[in-house]
C-alpha cells in the first residue's frame, strides 16, 4: 500500500482499526500502578486522566487535556456525545460522577447533568471499561459496566476523535 497513511481521526482510517489501537496501547499498561496526580511524562504510574492521555498519544499521536474535566469538555466540543453508554462505540471515551455506592438506588434522584466529572476511562466494547481508579484496585484494569455503580455513576461518553 503505497498511498498516504491518513491523521488519526480524520476520517478516512476505518473507525474499528482506530480503536483496536487505542484500547491494544491501553491494554499494554495492565497492572501499572495507580496514583492520584501522577507526572504526565512518566508512564511508572497513572491517574484516570493520565492513563488516558498516555495512552491517545501512544496509540495515535493525539494529545488530550490534562486531567478528566478537561478531557470531558474536548469530547462535548467533538459534537458526538452521549448519556447511554451502551450507544458507545470501542474507543470512546466514559466519565463519570463520584462514587455514592454499590447499587443503584444510591444516586436516585441525582441530576447527572450538573455533576462533576470524576473519573475517566476508554470504553471497549462488549461492555467493559479500561481504566485506572485506585491503589487498592491493583492499577490499569478492565471492568464491566452494566449492573456495576461504573454504569450507575456515568456521565456521558463520546469519541475524542
Amino acid at each position: 500500500d503505497r498511498r498516504p497513511h491518513p491523521a488519526p481521526g480524520s476520517g478516512s482510517e476505518n473507525r474499528s482499526d482506530v480503536a483496536a489501537k487505542v484500547i491494544a496501547a491501553g491494554m499494554k499498561y495492565l497492572g501499572t500502578p495507580y496514583e492520584y496526580g501522577s507526572n504526565r511524562s512518566s508512564t511508572a504510574t497513572f491517574d484516570c486522566s493520565d492513563f488516558v492521555r498516555r495512552t491517545f498519544i501512544d496509540a495515535l499521536g493525539v494529545t488530550l487535556p490534562m486531567d478528566s474535566r478537561q478531557q470531558g469538555d474536548y469530547v462535548k466540543q467533538k459534537g458526538n456525545t452521549t448519556t447511554n453508554w451502551r450507544n458507545l462505540e470501542a474507543g470512546d471515551l466514559m466519565f463519570f460522577m463520584s462514587y455514592r455506592g454499590p447499587n443503584k438506588r444510591d444516586y436516585n434522584g441525582i441530576n447527572k447533568s450538573n455533576q462533576r466529572i470524576t473519573h475517566v476511562g476508554i470504553y471497549m466494547g462488549d461492555g467493559k471499561i479500561l481504566h485506572t481508579y485506585s491503589v487498592e484496585s491493583g492499577g490499569v484494569r478492565t471492568d464491566s459496566v452494566a449492573g456495576r455503580h461504573w454504569e450507575y455513576r456515568f456521565l456521558f461518553g463520546g469519541s475524542a476523535l
